[in-house]
């Protein structure tokens, strides 16, 4: 019996092996230890039961809200994969007297933060907080809240109202200017709100309560992304007070000169104060602006711009009086229950992120991982190059400049020199003392990092230095249209945006960061693009016809979202369907490319019978908001991206039927054949990618 059992499996073993080779082509098989963690993660998302042709959402994501029930999206999993390496890194001992300084803070503060002690005394610090910025006495605030304002956004790192920051000038980014935004809250807070503000009630229109719950309304939403209007101090003045005038308000102006020359007192910089009509401003989003002073004036009650600075002050804050609020806001904050060392991990992350890229740049799979993903950068930008010049909306001249800055985009790969980026911890931390008591610590660092960026008002800027603009840590890859630079951090290199394994995964790797460095890249090139040249200064280069054409393109994504889907506001999410449906195209080209270079790569393990451009399907729907934990409400638009994408697939050698057709803003054919025929994307040309030398890394 078992001499039979033993040639049975014989049998069996040789079987599979002649199925499996027959499938592949003799093709070697990937087995490596991060192909079966690729393997094991889209099997654990996908539901093969379902024909791909019928419902592709299902077939690979079905199961992933099963398999990942504790996140609610791909981005979710990977900042908490991330969590996990800093808290790693964070409990590790200094290695050695070399460890920067700043390293050494941000693991004391870790450390502070996980003893219950530090949050002794926090309530005392709130009230010295409040009385410092307020004077308590309301006669004082009432005339002047804008000196108040500053002093909470100086003080404590509270923006109220409105934030002042220092960025490049966007007319010539060599040197520096003041900008004012919508106020950030502090990262560690971004969509918190307190439950007790936001439940059913009675409350008058005009109550204090309801009134703070509006403002947080106004400050919640997203930052509008548009060319910035460059305003005098003076122009700003009489901008304030014509809407004042037209409200026939009792609140006194908003004094835009006081509120500068007090977020600047003590600060070694020099600002001409005496010539406000060449006191030259950038606002970031004048809508808002306005909207805000009108909300401001409305109030008709300078009592109530008192009560909104101490709610948002102490709402900020509180959460460091004690380890109780600290735990509870963990919880509320990130929708689940998470243990306190999370909760620190998020808060030294917030207050330490250029220090904590350091764990990167000392970590050798990061340093091999930028090389391959820089190859993919530079096919991904081939494509586009090759795309631009056959579209037919833009006319020659405008060609020719979107050629231009194509090649001048930098990108800025999961790398910084350590040299470098100890220079800068040292700069940025230096004059930090960490204390025993951890709002008193928050706001030191808070303080400094204002102070730090505010003293580069005067500070001149080199074109040719690649400066992050983010850090290292961040968990988004994200185009800087200001300096015509692509940011890939190094939190982004593992599953599900990016498989190490050279050998047998790039099919997967060009479907997801692949993807979305081609979204990026593409928004160099929309209606916000075209305001910025390639120095990354304003200048809109686009022909009047050539914005006319682009007009009538991008209406067939709002026609379809309105008629097909009752979208509501299509235009509000115009930019990124565009680059959506762009770079899924330019992606899979870029690929193609890869593949005539460099010969058809190993198949992967469990997925022998799936050919790569499937795999790359699968990589795409792993990072292109697929396989998110959508309510009934949210699938909208994974159904209507899907139906246009993958019109026309080829799986195992069955086409699927066609759905719908559209057009695309870079031109591609309308009837997407995306597997099984030469229509639609590109087939790789003889032509090999341009080498960009100058955007080499070192």
């Amino acid at each position: 019996m078992a001499h039979f059992i033993h040639h049975f499996n014989l049998i069996f073993i040789l079987t599979s092996t002649l199925i499996i080779s027959v499938i592949s082509g003799n093709k070697q098989i990937c087995d490596s230890e991060e192909c079966k963690q690729a393997a094991q993660y889209l099997k654990s998302s996908m539901n093969i039961r379902t024909r791909p042709c019928s419902n592709f959402h299902q077939y690979t994501c079905a199961n992933w809200g099963r398999s990942h029930s504790q996140y609610v999206n791909v981005s979710q999993l990977r900042i908490d994969r991330h969590d996990l390496e800093i808290l790693d890194y964070l409990n590790k001992k200094n290695n050695g007297t070399n460890e920067p300084k700043a390293i050494k803070k941000a693991k004391q503060v870790f450390s502070l933060c996980l003893r219950n002690d530090a949050f002794n005394g926090g309530r005392k610090s709130l009230n010295n907080a409040l009385e410092s910025i307020t004077r308590i006495e309301k006669r004082a605030i009432m005339k002047d809240y804008s000196t108040a304002v500053a002093k909470a956004s100086r003080l404590v790192g509270v923006h109220i109202f409105f934030e002042i920051t220092v960025l490049p000038d966007p007319k010539n980014n060599t040197k520096n200017m003041i900008w004012i935004l919508k106020p950030s809250r502090h990262r560690l807070l971004q969509g918190y709100f307190n439950p007790d503000l936001f439940e059913e009630n009675t409350e008058k229109d005009d109550s204090p309560k309801k009134i703070y719950k509006n403002y947080l309304k106004m400050i919640e939403g997203p930052r509008l992304q548009s060319a910035p209007t460059i305003f005098t101090l003076q122009d700003l003045h009489y901008f304030s007070e014509n809407i004042s005038q037209q409200i026939h308000s009792s609140v006194p102006k908003f004094n835009w000169t006081r509120y500068i020359e007090e977020m600047f007192t003590d600060l070694d910089v020099s600002l001409d104060f005496n010539n406000p009509n060449k006191f030259w401003i950038a606002i970031d989003d004048l809508n808002f602006i306005k909207e805000m002073l009108t909300f401001i004036y409305e109030l008709n009650n300078v009592e109530k711009i008192e009560y909104i600075i101490r709610q948002e002050v102490t709402k900020v804050l509180e959460i460091y009086t004690g380890k109780t609020e600290f735990e509870q806001f963990g919880q509320f904050a990130f929708n689940r229950r998470i243990d306190r060392s999370q909760s620190c991990i998020k808060l030294v992350s917030s207050l330490f992120p250029i220090a904590l890229s350091y764990m990167y740049i000392k970590d050798d799979k990061y340093n091999e991982a930028r090389f391959q993903i820089y190859d993919i950068f530079l096919h991904v930008q081939n494509s586009l190059e090759k795309i631009i010049r056959r579209v037919s909306w833009m006319d020659i001249n405008t060609k020719e400049r979107a050629l231009k800055k194509l090649a001048s985009i930098k990108s800025l790969v999961a790398y910084c020199k350590a040299a470098e980026l100890t220079s800068i911890m040292d700069q940025l931390y230096e004059e930090v003392d960490i204390t025993g008591n951890i709002l008193e610590t928050v706001i030191k660092l808070n303080k400094n990092a204002i102070e730090h960026n505010l003293k580069s008002v005067n500070r001149r800027n080199d074109p040719k230095t690649e400066k992050w603009f983010s850090s290292l840590s961040s968990s988004k890859l994200v185009y800087l249209p200001q300096r015509n630079t692509i940011t890939i951090p190094a939190s982004l290199i593992g599953i599900p945006y990016f498989y190490k394994d050279a050998h047998a995964l790039k099919a997967l790797n060009y479907g997801s960061i692949g993807f979305l460095i081609a979204r990026e890249m593409i928004h160099g090139f929309d209606d916000l693009g075209r305001e910025y040249n390639e120095k990354g200064n304003i200048e809109n280069w686009w022909s009047r016809g050539t914005f006319q054409k682009y007009t009538e393109k991008a209406k067939c994504f709002i026609d379809a979202d309105h008629e097909k889907y009752k979208k509501a506001n299509s235009t509000s999410t115009l930019r990124e369907d565009i680059s959506d449906h762009g770079a899924f195209k330019i992606a899979l080209f870029a690929y193609r490319n890869h593949i005539f270079e460099n010969g058809d790569e190993n198949l992967l393990t469990q997925f022998e019978g799936f050919t790569h451009e499937q795999l790359f399907t699968l990589g795409f729907a792993g990072v292109s908001n697929l396989c998110h934990y959508y309510s009934r409400k949210g699938t909208t638009w994974v159904h209507r991206f899907v139906e246009i994408e993958m019109s026309t697939l080829e799986w195992v050698g069955k086409k699927c039927r066609k759905i719908l057709t559209t057009v695309s803003n870079v031109e591609f054919k309308v009837e997407q054949k995306i597997f099984s025929s030469d229509e639609g994307v590109p087939e790789a040309e003889g032509e090999k990618h341009r080498n960009y030398k100058k955007n080499v890394p070192a």
